[in-house]
């Protein structure tokens, strides 16, 4: 059935979040010295991680020289629209080179809902800081020994302000508030209708 472009109120589909994602990477380990002519290269890993598709991603901190990496409080707010949203997380080997963005060692990936789900099948209550310890991928080898534990601890939103103020948001990357602004018309509009439509999402 056709819609009603007229009539057709875009808020009656309008889907707030469900919340929002403080999302950590914690430690990694399984990494190896990369052997080289000259000398053997200890990695300096950093990770991204994002949430859908969300962009850009969250990079950490570097840590050099160390195949047992810890980044210690390196985290990252996200807002949580669906539970079956997927946590990706990459690790690289960083290099000083302007032209190289670094060696790829693996990724992964688990939903919100596989993560937060952990909780439900151990009888406890929502709330608090969840980890997981994943296992890296990498050229078709999803079983590297490679892993990254990540923490997630998930926030209800809420209509009170005491979020602006409170020093549990006030670091980078974190987020005290969300404002939504929804367009639900536009008028002369410079396009041909074709082309409008293809506008429309």
């Amino acid at each position: 059935m056709p819609i009603d472009l007229i009539s057709y109120d875009y808020l009656d589909t309008y889907q707030p979040p469900v919340g929002m994602i403080r999302i950590s990477a914690v430690e990694g380990w399984g990494f190896s010295i990369l052997k080289k002519r000259l000398i053997d290269d200890i990695p300096d890993i950093y990770c991204l991680i994002s949430l859908g598709g969300s962009s850009p991603p969250f990079r950490t901190s570097t840590v050099w020289d160390n195949c047992n990496p810890s980044w210690e409080d390196d985290s990252c707010d996200f807002i949580l629209y669906d539970m079956d949203q997927k946590i990706y997380i990459k690790a690289y080997d960083d290099d000083p080179s302007p032209m190289d963005a670094g060696r790829e060692l693996g990724n992964a990936e688990i939903t919100v809902r596989d993560l937060f789900g952990k909780r439900r099948s151990l009888g406890e209550e929502d709330g608090g800081v969840l980890t997981a310890e994943l296992e890296l991928a990498w050229n078709g080898n999803p079983h590297t020994g490679c892993y990254i534990k990540i923490s997630a601890e998930k926030f209800k939103l809420s209509n009170q302000l005491r979020s602006l103020s409170s020093p549990k948001y006030e670091r980078e990357h974190h987020i005290c508030g969300l404002v939504t602004i929804i367009v639900t018309r536009a008028f002369d509009i410079p396009l041909a209708e074709e082309e409008a439509a293809s506008y429309v999402t």
